[in-house]
């Protein structure tokens, strides 16, 4: 699994990014365009500071969501791992219209249905 790591620009072209979404998996797209599905998997505390640690997976693209809780429930820490292939070289952060484009290529592979005129 890969690490997600954030960058402030891209290096690939729209045109570049748009062959790369097109040879997306259909689960990739599902969690890159609405979110992810978690499911809490584990979650342990920990004898000596109650802190708790638990791991969340998406039901979709198998990704893991790492976190260390407070006792009373707050985030101290939070890390993703990712499946081979999630992370798309060169891209950091989204843009919005990488965004745009995932969205788009969401609703292609979905049944899309013409609304009735009224």
């Amino acid at each position: 699994m890969a690490t997600a790591r954030t960058k402030k620009t891209t290096g690939l072209t729209e045109a570049q990014f748009t062959q790369v979404v097109a040879a997306y998996s259909d689960e990739y797209i599902s969690c890159r365009d609405t979110g992810h599905h978690w499911k809490p998997i584990t979650a342990v505390r920990e004898k000596k500071t109650g802190n708790i640690r638990r791991v969340l997976t998406c039901q979709h693209c198998a990704a893991d969501r790492n976190q260390v809780l407070d006792r009373a429930g707050y985030i101290i820490s939070s890390s993703y791992s990712y499946q081979s292939g999630y992370l798309i070289p060169r891209v950091g952060r989204l843009k919005a219209s990488h965004r745009a484009a995932l969205r788009l290529a969401s609703i292609t592979r979905a049944p899309v249905t013409e609304a009735q005129a009224s």
